[in-house]
C-alpha cells in the first residue's frame, strides 16, 4: 500500500473538509482560542515538548493558530518561528505576544514556503495542521530538512461529539481526516522510523450560549435553515450550563509523533 496515496484520498473525502474555510473567519478564531483556554490546552502535551527545549533552542511552529504552543514554549526557547495560515489566527496571535521579541510570525500556508527561505530549526512542530495538506510527503520531507534535532507532529483522534452529531444530522457515516497510523506509515515508507506517544486530554466544547453554539454547528455542518430547530434541540440535550456559558466535556486522545535525529 501506497501511504501518501491514501493520505491525500482521505484529505479530499474528510466530511469535516468544507469546514475548514471557518478558520480564516475572525469570529470563529476568537471562539476557538476560547476553547483553548477553557480546555487547559495544550496541557501535558506542551510539557512533552517542553523536555526537549532549551534556552538555546531554535523551534519552528506549522500551524501555529492562536499561539496555544508558540506563546508559551517563547517563554524557555531563544526563537519561535510560527507559522499560521490564516491571517484571523495570526492576529490573535500577535496579540498574544506582549512584547516578546523572540517570536517571529508568517503568515503563510506551509506548501507554499521554500526551504531556503525559512532556515533550518532545532526542533520543528505541527500540532494538528496537516490534516489539508494533500501533498504529505514533500510537506514532510521540507520538515524533516529543516528540523536540526527534532521534529514532533501532533494529531488528535477522532472526536466521538464530532462523529456523533455529524451522524445524526447528515445520516452517514463520518469520514475523518487522515490519521496518525496513515501519517506513521508514510514516514516509514520514508525510511523515517518514528516513536509515538498517546496522550489523553479532556476538551471542553464551549459556547456563549445557544444561539452561537447554533450558528457554529449549522455552519460547521453546512446545514439548512429547516434543520435549526431540531438542531437546537440536539443541542439542549448535549450541552450544560455552567458559569454562564454552555460545556461539553470529552476525553481526546492525541498520538504525539517524535523523530530524533
Amino acid at each position: 500500500m501506497y501511504w501518501a496515496r491514501q493520505w491525500s484520498k482521505a484529505v479530499t473525502n474528510a466530511s469535516s473538509r468544507k469546514g475548514w474555510d471557518l478558520f480564516s473567519n475572525h469570529d470563529f478564531a476568537h471562539w476557538y482560542d476560547v476553547q483553548l483556554k477553557h480546555s487547559n490546552y495544550p496541557g501535558a502535551l506542551l510539557e512533552i515538548i517542553k523536555s526537549r527545549l532549551s534556552k538555546e533552542t531554535s523551534l519552528l511552529d506549522i500551524g501555529a493558530g492562536t499561539g496555544a504552543f508558540a506563546v508559551p514554549m517563547a517563554r524557555v526557547v531563544n526563537k519561535v518561528t510560527a507559522v499560521e495560515p490564516s491571517l484571523a489566527m495570526a492576529k490573535i496571535l500577535l496579540g498574544k505576544m506582549n512584547g516578546q521579541g523572540n517570536i517571529h510570525v508568517v503568515n503563510q500556508c506551509w506548501e507554499d514556503i521554500k526551504a531556503d527561505e525559512m532556515g533550518s530549526h532545532d526542533m520543528v512542530l505541527a500540532v494538528n495542521s496537516l490534516y489539508r495538506i494533500t501533498d504529505i510527503v514533500s510537506a514532510l520531507k521540507k520538515m524533516i530538512a529543516l528540523s536540526r534535532k527534532h521534529l514532533f507532529i501532533i494529531m488528535s483522534c477522532k472526536s466521538s461529539f464530532y462523529n456523533d452529531i455529524w451522524h445524526a444530522f447528515k445520516k452517514e457515516a463520518y469520514s475523518g481526516p487522515p490519521s496518525f497510523l496513515n501519517l506513521y506509515n508514510v514516514l516509514c515508507q520514508l525510511h523515517i522510523f518514528a516513536n509515538i506517544e498517546m496522550v489523553k486530554i479532556k476538551y471542553n466544547h464551549v459556547c456563549a450560549d445557544m444561539d452561537q453554539a447554533v450558528n457554529y454547528w449549522q455552519t460547521r455542518l453546512n446545514l439548512g435553515l429547516e434543520q435549526e430547530n431540531s438542531l437546537r434541540a440536539y443541542l439542549g440535550e448535549k450541552l450544560i450550563a455552567k458559569n454562564g456559558a454552555l460545556f461539553f466535556a470529552e476525553q481526546v486522545s492525541n498520538a504525539v509523533i517524535w523523530v530524533e535525529k
